[in-house]
């Protein structure tokens, strides 16, 4: 049978597991009748179709181990079409598993699945080499953004396509990524990864993925995970976080695929800008699709990766100019450290701590020559034109004639990150509606601010359909008073 008929699965229909190792023990083949539903992680075995030597076999296993973990497991589907799922964890069903720590009788098996591999058996999926790969991904809030284009990247080792539904041959936006000389399975995938997150900032939210597949040659194979956050089966789209940039295509164009060496650039400075700090952009992510978090807790954490990021990608922008030149941080530190050692009054407080009480001194003045995270926030709101607008209506609100609402803002920003990293109770920090309006800004800010370091610029018309989105919510209009008649 073709994979070929095997679209935009969401079930598979196994008939058996074959080669089957637990622990020291070898089963040829468990012949049974499971489906496994590429939603969940998980799916049971019933044990109706086993062979009494099989169960026997099982039953000795699990009498040693109630779980047991396999790095891959063969099955074969009711087509014939070999499938290996990977990461797997395996227990016993029975009717009653409380009498002796025994699993008697075995009904049946529980599996537990991250990965799947769909038309061949693989122990070692990241080692397979391919040399193209096809990804079709949800067709809303993306295909305006992606388009249809052609590009190079890593070095020109791969070519990137880029297309969006086409008649019957596919359903969605297409990535196909093709390399003329065979590359790691792994390596493939982290490409694709890199490009989703990369136009995933033009987009706001990352795509639900229908159907990814692998070639070696002519062999083709069917990738599905169950784990992975950029394969989530719940993608928010919101088509007013959209950014776009100019791509400057006429509608009268007929170019099959558009020159995407803009892409190709941006995709490859993603990936420098990304290695440099791999936990801020984790991070975000989380930040922004994590499960169960606290909303203060998602404002402290996109503080925390526009702090970390700018630390990292603008480290020397945010030194102080003053300590431009080592040598005047270390004269400071020494004439701080010898002050307090010489003053008798300073020795009378501290007494037998005054050693203690230096070196913490120290430790303070050891990042004197970096600007603190109240100016980093601000370097970054006023980095661009586009940045800048973000927090124009803080900006414009005053709270008082010596204070903005922004510079409220900013305050309690810097409040909040050293309330969720201490938990201390700061006398101001972001509470409720203003905890939400936090996240929506920091998070078109960062947006804003990787788009801009890797070279993709944003469309103004775009940014403000965002920030009106943002602001409707936050800052909505009042209405006018109408008067009765007497």
């Amino acid at each position: 049978m073709n994979l070929s008929e095997y679209k935009y699965l969401t079930e598979i229909h196994g008939v058996a597991l074959v080669d089957l190792l637990l622990g020291n023990t070898a089963i040829d083949r468990l012949n049974a009748d499971f489906k496994i539903d590429l939603n969940k992680s998980g799916f049971d075995i019933s044990a109706i179709d086993f062979s009494d030597d099989s169960v026997n076999v099982l039953e000795r296993c699990f009498f040693s181990a109630s779980i047991i973990r396999i790095n891959y497991l063969y099955g074969v589907d009711n087509n014939n079409i070999p499938f290996t799922l990977y990461d797997c964890y395996i227990s016993p069903l029975c009717t009653d598993c409380c009498i002796s720590s025994l699993y008697i009788p075995l009904t049946g098996i529980h599996i537990v699945w991250n990965d799947i591999i769909i038309g061949k058996h693989i122990p070692d999926k990241n080692a397979y080499e391919v040399n193209r790969l096809l990804c079709v991904v949800e067709r809303a809030g993306y295909q305006d953004l992606v388009g249809k284009f052609e590009y190079q990247i890593s070095s020109s080792k791969i070519t990137v396509r880029t297309d969006y539904s086409n008649g019957n041959t596919f359903d969605g936006v297409l990535f196909e990524l093709s390399s003329d000389i065979a590359i790691s399975f792994k390596e493939m995938k982290e490409t694709l990864h890199g490009l989703l997150e990369m136009y995933s900032l033009l987009a706001g939210h990352l795509p639900k993925m229908k159907d990814i597949r692998i070639y070696n040659d002519s062999r083709e194979i069917i990738y599905h995970t169950y784990h992975d956050i950029l394969f989530s089966k719940n993608s928010k789209i919101i088509f007013n976080k959209r950014l776009h940039i100019d791509l400057g295509i006429k509608p009268t164009d007929s170019i099959e695929y558009y020159d995407g060496s803009i892409f190709g650039t941006a995709y490859d400075k993603w990936v420098e800008v990304c290695n440099s700090n791999p936990y801020v952009f984790n991070m975000f992510r989380n930040a922004l699709d994590g499960r169960d978090l606290m909303q203060e807790s998602r404002a402290s954490m996109l503080i925390q990766c526009l702090e970390g990021y700018f630390n990292t990608q603008h480290k020397d922008e945010l030194v102080r100019c003053e300590f431009a030149n080592k040598k005047a941080k270390k004269t400071l530190m020494e004439n701080v450290t010898t002050s307090l050692t010489n003053s008798d009054e300073i020795a009378s407080i501290f007494g037998d701590d005054l050693t203690k009480v230096i070196e913490s001194v120290k430790n303070l003045l050891g990042k004197i020559h970096r600007k603190s995270l109240n100016e980093t926030l601000w370097f970054a709101i006023n980095r661009t034109q586009y940045t800048q607008k973000v927090f124009a209506r803080e900006m414009s609100e005053r709270l008082s004639e010596e204070q903005t609402y922004l510079e409220s803002f900013v305050k309690k920003a810097v409040l909040t990150r050293n309330f969720m990293s201490h938990l201390y109770n700061p006398k101001e920090y972001f509470t409720q509606r203003e905890t939400r309006l936090a996240i929506k800004k920091f998070e078109l800010l960062l947006r804003l601010c990787f788009l801009h370091d890797i070279g993709l610029e944003i469309t103004e018309q775009s940014l403000d359909k965002c920030l009106s989105a943002i602001e409707m919510e936050f800052y909505p209009k009042k209405k006018k008073s109408v008067a009765t008649a007497e």
